[in-house]
């Protein structure tokens, strides 16, 4: 009974890592060369441009990003005027770029009129390679009554304007905010910046996950004393051998206002395989020693443990979870705990 006691704390514990885991933008001036275009009716203004990650609806090849133009169009004519996002092609080299529909659809340009006189702002996007020279074309289209003979408007952006190319390292902050908590947590390193980029508290979170493990261990399975001091040697081989052994690769996927989802992928240590290792020694201890408490087991199940994690193997397949991130400050991402993160611990440790 002890020892079925003892696995039931082992899974707890695993159970426990799972659950406890709880702008810069482009200056217009310098990125475009004349952000203000004017034709016979209408005046074209382009605002913000940055960078960002392409929505999952975009024919986007790998390392190709999106880049967002903020626009304002206004009616300088006497009628109405029909605008769309087929007024506006995107170019590059002659080359004539893909667009496409942002996360969040409200933020798109899908058209409308404008009446004469009012102005209507609006948000393009664009499949692009980073860096490339761009030219924005606002074409007038011959059908659009009293604007036949109309020029077209033309806006070159320089693609590798240094302040536009700061707008990619905000697309990397949720993932570097996710590697934080993989330090902290998982790899049982100190990483300096896990404030800064997650808006947590450092202490207070290592301390409530090592609490939440300790607490499965207060739990009805255990009746009597725990070896606390066994189970954090456990607890810090476990993070050592993680460390070593199993490396991940985090991205963002997307980014959408305040909400960020973060793939991470990895090769989980088979820790499964320590359970017949474990029971064998434990049963033998127990038949040599048929008045052994609950707390002697404990202390040799976890000693057994700790030894032989050491020797643990990562598996051969990949693990790949999401995570999603709540923006809590400027360039701050913190895990979403109204989201289901309890996935957290699978690309790490394996105990089945």
């Amino acid at each position: 009974m002890v020892l079925k006691r003892f696995f039931i704390v082992a899974l707890l514990l695993v159970l426990a890592a799972a659950v406890s885991a709880c702008s810069n933008s482009g200056t217009v001036k310098e990125v475009v060369k004349g952000n203000e275009e004017n034709t016979k009716n209408v005046e074209i203004k382009l605002g913000n441009i940055e960078y960002q990650l392409p929505s999952e609806s975009a024919d986007a090849e790998e390392g190709q990003l999106g880049l967002k133009i903020d626009f304002s169009l206004k009616n300088k004519g006497k009628e109405s005027v029909s605008v769309s996002e087929s007024h506006f092609e995107l170019y590059s080299n002659d080359t004539k770029l893909e667009s496409y529909d942002p996360e969040d659809y409200k933020e798109g340009f899908s058209g409308t009129s404008v009446a004469a006189g009012k102005k209507i702002n609006g948000s393009l996007f664009y499949v692009v390679d980073k860096g490339s020279k761009f030219e924005l074309i606002y074409i007038v289209h011959p059908f659009i009554e009293g604007l036949q003979e109309e020029k077209t408007v033309k806006f070159e952006i320089d693609g590798s304007d240094e302040k536009l190319l700061k707008t990619v390292e905000k697309l990397q902050y949720p993932s570097n905010s996710v590697q934080a908590y993989i330090d902290v947590f998982y790899y049982g390193k100190d990483n300096p910046n896990f404030e800064k980029w997650t808006g947590d508290n450092k202490e207070e979170n290592l301390k409530a996950f090592d609490e939440g493990l300790m607490k499965a261990l207060t739990g009805p399975s255990v009746l009597g004393e725990v070896d606390e001091a066994g189970l954090k040697n456990l607890i810090a081989v476990m993070r050592s051998a993680t460390h070593e052994k199993v490396p991940t690769k985090i991205v963002t996927k997307s980014i959408s206002k305040d909400t960020a989802i973060v793939e991470v992928t990895a090769k989980p240590l088979e820790a499964g395989v320590l359970k017949p290792v474990v029971e064998e020694k434990a049963q033998d201890f127990i038949t040599s020693n048929p008045n052994a408490s609950e707390l002697d087991v404990q202390k040799l199940a976890f000693k057994t443990m700790a030894d032989e994690f050491k020797n643990v193997q990562p598996s051969d397949e990949d693990v790949t979870i999401e995570l999603q991130l709540k923006k809590v400050g400027d360039d701050q991402w913190k895990m979403d705990n109204d989201y289901k993160n309890e996935d957290f611990s699978k690309p790490f440790i394996n105990f089945e």
